[in-house]
């Protein structure tokens, strides 16, 4: 399967700017931050091909591998600095030895080899704050002796706080202050940790690092990638929807599922849905070879061993099924609230669990399929053989898919006025803020122009709220034109007024919302709420329907994307 370059143009173009800068004279540092698999790596490599080698600057790649001790990475970091510092005076093979790298930097920069000969030396001991410093020192040796700038690409550089010496960002943070013929480019995949270290390790007065976080792939970038992954292949719009849902952004598990569906045989992907979507997921999860299902089996053994560790399977697979409250799980596991309380906290600190008031759910979509349809078949509950165990196994998969074939049909309004039924007193934070989503007495749409309007009544001391499932695009004509229908409306003067929005919404657009106190939703914050709830989520439209029988292309549904200023109307004298 070849090699597919998901979009990042915005970090990488930022990359190359630094870069270029640094070439010039001027230097900042940077960190880029992302969770796994959102494909960091891929970037730094990208970076080293984009800029080969040369006599006035070259990139070094050094990753730190998880538990790796230090002599061991010291070694192959002074491997990896003297290869790529050859680069720069090299063409053609390189030699691949240890003796026969040194040999040839000695030709070049012995005094850079001097001093890479020191380290490997002093890792046959125990001196690892001298190492470590002389590890630090080795790209501003090399500039001295060549005038060769370098570029200083550290994999999962938290992984420095495990090594076996007191404060080792304080050995790197003096280097980084000093050293400006060095460029320090530091990737980590523990954002919070990561975090902590720039602000706390690395708070330096002079080569402050720049942080760059790669978020979730969009939508459009998702289904950019399906084509490229798999050239002249038509897919069923609900097969596409599904595949951009579980992969959430997430390049490698987009990549993932991709790989298990071209090995498929025969899988025709633009017709049956349903039996396309059985068919991946069974090679995913159930066949022997599967990878994803051995990770989610090494997952599920970070739960300590203790009393309590058959209740946390429980609850996982019960939140799985969308029992996601605290007195839903409890009910469900028939314990008492203190010992489920204190599992769903172990399950919180592995990280297989998220909390937030009373609600827990899965963060990882596919890791929560897994554990409704997959899990129950692996672990042999109550199933004899492995006919029965495959009939179970799609029985739980056809359920899923007819939760997600219903939403799939249900309009924006249906779709919103579902998930404010299911309030009910909740305290949550949305956008940074904490808010309590009253219950409703009912929920019903109202007239509005070319839009759905809902009105959400408390029957009690909270005002009411209307939402408007927006859908089109906003920008500020539209937007002032949606203000005047709400304002047209005198009864909703004092009811929370909520747009919400699947397509863009432009900075002034915003603005102007807000000025008028209408609050903005876009998808994503109905989304993480239908997280909460154990609701699928809404599918936006993506990038093919079915219109007469055939499929529009991604072009042909972005062409004719509804504006909101035009669903709003022209005449600026209309009423809702």
């Amino acid at each position: 399967m070849k090699t597919i370059w998901f979009d990042r143009e915005e970090p990488l173009t930022l990359f190359r700017k630094r870069i270029q800068g640094f070439l010039a004279g001027y230097r900042q540092n940077l960190s880029l931050l992302g969770e796994p698999g959102m494909g960091k790596t891929a970037l730094l490599r990208r970076l080293q091909r984009e800029f080969p080698a040369t006599e006035q600057m070259v990139l070094i790649y050094a990753e730190i591998k998880e538990n790796e001790p230090f002599r061991e990475w010291a070694r192959r970091f002074v491997q990896s600095f003297l290869y790529g510092s050859l680069q720069t005076r090299m063409e053609g093979s390189l030699p691949a030895s240890w003796t026969e790298i040194l040999e040839s930097s000695r030709r070049f920069f012995p005094k850079t080899a001097t001093g890479a000969q020191k380290i490997i030396e002093l890792s046959e001991g125990s001196r690892w704050e001298t190492m470590a410093g002389l590890i630090w020192d080795l790209p501003a040796l090399f500039h001295e002796e060549t005038g060769c700038r370098v570029v200083l690409l550290i994999d999962e550089f938290h992984r420095l706080s495990r090594m076996p010496f007191k404060q080792p960002f304080r050995l790197l943070g003096q280097r980084v202050m000093v050293q400006n013929s060095t460029l320090f480019l530091l990737s980590s995949s523990e954002l919070y940790e990561a975090r902590a270290i720039l602000r706390e390790g690395l708070a330096l007065l002079f080569g402050q690092f720049e942080v760059v976080e790669l978020k979730p792939l969009s939508a459009e970038s998702c289904r950019k990638a399906l084509r490229e992954l798999t050239p002249g292949t038509e897919f069923h719009p609900l097969t596409e929807r599904l595949l951009i849902d579980l992969a959430q952004g997430h390049p490698s598990r987009l990549y993932f599922l991709m790989e298990a569906l071209r090995r498929i045989p025969g899988l025709i992907v633009s017709q049956n849905p349903d039996a396309c979507m059985i068919d991946l997921l069974e090679a995913v999860f159930l066949d022997p070879q599967a990878v994803l299902s051995a990770q989610y089996e090494e997952r599920l053994s970070s739960i300590p061993e203790c009393p309590e560790r058959p209740l946390c399977f429980e609850l996982l697979q019960a939140v799985s099924e969308g029992k996601q409250k605290i007195s839903q799980l409890a009910q469900t596991v028939h314990k008492p609230m203190q010992i489920v309380l204190r599992a769903l906290g172990m399950l919180e600190q592995s990280g297989l669990l998220a909390h937030q008031g009373v609600f827990y759910f899965i963060p990882e979509r596919l890791f929560a399929l897994w554990m409704r349809t997959a899990y129950p078949v692996s672990h042999g509950l109550g199933l004899a053989g492995s006919e029965q165990a495959q009939l179970y196994f799609r029985d739980r998969v056809w359920r899923w898919l007819l939760q997600m074939r219903e939403v799939a049909d249900q309009p924006l309004g249906a779709w919103a006025a579902r998930l404010l039924r299911q309030w009910n007193g909740e305290r949550l934070e949305i956008e940074g803020r904490v808010h309590r989503l009253p219950r409703f007495g009912s929920v019903d749409p109202v007239p509005f122009v070319s839009a759905t309007a809902l009105h959400a009544r408390s029957g009690g001391v909270q005002k009411d709220w209307i939402v408007i499932a927006c859908p089109g695009s906003l920008d500020e004509t539209a937007a002032r034109r949606l203000i005047q229908r709400i304002r047209s409306h005198a009864e909703w003067k004092t009811a929370h007024k909520l747009v919400l929005g699947p397509h863009p919404v432009d900075l002034n657009a915003r603005l102007m919302l807000q000025e008028a106190k209408i609050k903005l939703w876009d998808l994503s914050v109905f989304d993480s709420l239908c997280d909460w709830y154990g609701l699928p989520r809404w599918a936006a439209p993506v990038a093919a329907e079915f219109s007469g029988g055939s499929l529009r292309s991604v072009s042909e549904i972005s062409a004719n994307r509804p504006v909101a200023g035009d669903l709003f109307g022209a005449d600026e004298g209309r009423t809702g």
